[in-house]
């Protein structure tokens, strides 16, 4: 059963004016950001881009990540020093997790519950040695490994 297309133009009109409404405001939140906080409007704006995008072409946020992937530059400080390939990856494996190809083939599969059973028997460390950077390096290792496979394999 569908809907009488009155409902239809109707429920799109309420759509497309929140869309519209969303958009405008975030405008105006990048406008008033860049004066007081230019990097944060930077990376706000660069955030909108990478979603319009991915919204266009949905690989391209994986495919940019690839492409981060030889940069060394260090960011997120002293507790947080990861670089900017971490970050890219970091970013990348959400979406690629959604947008990868289904049904993952078997050594695809085999890879990832490989990487599931390491970081389970490397929490046992974690849980003895409860440190804020121990946290950090164990995350990051999921995130190198079973990341790098959802990434290449939606890429």
């Amino acid at each position: 059963m569908t809907a009488p297309p009155s409902l239809r133009r109707h429920v799109g009109f309420v759509v497309a004016t929140g869309a519209f409404a969303g958009a405008v405001m975030l405008a105006l939140g990048i406008g008033w950001l860049a004066p007081h906080r230019p990097l944060y409007a930077v990376l706000v704006g660069a955030a909108v881009l990478a979603l319009g995008v991915s919204l266009l072409e949905p690989a391209m946020l994986p495919f940019g990540a690839v492409c981060c992937a030889v940069l060394a530059l260090r960011v997120g400080g002293a507790t947080l020093d990861f670089t900017v390939a971490d970050a890219a990856l970091g970013l990348a494996t959400l979406p690629a997790l959604v947008l990868a190809i289904r049904p993952l083939s078997p050594p695809m599969r085999s890879l990832l519950w490989l990487t599931t059973a390491y970081l389970a028997l490397t929490s046992f460390t974690l849980i003895a040695n409860p440190y804020r950077a121990n946290a950090v390096e164990w995350v990051h290792q999921g995130v190198l490994v079973g990341g790098a496979l959802i990434v290449g394999w939606a890429v």
